[in-house]
């Protein structure tokens, strides 16, 4: 990450002074999500965005400890509130990233599945000719 995208970073969390603190919280993470996908698409990686933001939350509890009025403190802990907002959101993005890292979407709607690389009973299967004609009621459906 470049050290503009870093202060670009800053920049975004410090533009929520310019909103009122009482900002709901799903507000608030919705800025969070904003910023990581401006950040994002400025070239920055979700670790990178996390290690800017960790940086920063340690500059604002030092601040806080110096800050010369309560007005001060509420403005720096607004902060500090939307940085824990964008670490979850980093972490959630993570952690989707993971589950999904060994999905493979098949585009290909030709492509053939060879069964000798399969558990049966990863499919089911269902052929047009046994679902012809039949209808049921929801009552008779089963779950499995």
């Amino acid at each position: 990450m470049s050290s503009g995208m870093g202060i670009n970073i800053i920049y975004l969390i410090e533009r929520i002074d310019r909103h009122p603190r009482n900002m709901p919280a799903i507000k608030r993470r919705g800025y969070a999500v904003e910023v990581v996908g401006i950040a994002m698409q400025g070239g920055c990686t979700a670790d990178a965005v996390k290690g800017t933001v960790l940086d920063y939350i340690r500059v604002l509890r030092r601040k806080i400890d110096f800050a010369s009025n309560a007005e001060e403190v509420a403005q720096l802990r607004h902060r500090e509130i939307l940085c824990g907002d964008i670490i979850a959101t980093v972490c959630e993005l993570n952690q989707k990233a993971t589950i999904h890292k060994n999905v493979e979407v098949v585009v290909n709607q030709d492509a053939l599945v060879d069964e000798n690389d399969v558990d049966i009973d990863d499919f089911v299967h269902v052929h047009e000719s046994s679902a012809e004609g039949f209808e049921a009621e929801s009552a008779d459906w089963e779950l499995l």
